[in-house]
């Protein structure tokens, strides 16, 4: 078991065998089974496996949106299929990386953008790209 400290962002390493099978662990969960926490092995920070689990999701879903930057995709959904398969090969994310990262930069679904939101955000991001240069 590997648990990331929401505070930190270490890893924090269980050293059984299943884990760590050459049994070289040094960093290791310390578990507060009192609490029904887990303690940072590296900052002391106390948190359950929850914590850890949406700590980790929220830096994927950062990851595909930093991979897939606003620009990309709406060039992704205003492809054909074939071309946004293409498209997320090229850059190493799938279908679910998209729908993230469109969600993480325009914070709607990809699915309910309709010919008009669509305009408006690319003039938007236009307008944006201006500003910025």
């Amino acid at each position: 078991m590997s648990l990331l400290c929401p505070k930190c962002e270490e890893l924090n390493k269980c050293d059984c065998k299943t884990c760590n099978p050459d049994g070289k662990a040094t960093d290791l969960v310390i578990i507060l089974k009192d609490e029904q926490l887990y303690q940072c092995f590296f900052c002391g920070h106390k948190f359950n496996e929850q914590d850890s689990l949406d700590f980790e999701w929220d830096r994927m879903i950062e990851g595909f949106a930093e991979k897939a930057t606003p620009e990309i995709c709406l060039d992704w959904i205003s492809f054909p299929p074939k071309e946004r398969k293409a498209l997320e090969k090229s850059i190493d994310i799938g279908e679910f990386g998209f729908e993230s990262a469109f969600r993480f930069h325009f914070k709607m679904n990809w699915s309910d953008c309709d010919r008009e939101t669509f305009k408006k955000l690319k003039r938007d991001q236009t307008i944006k790209g201006i500003i910025n240069d």
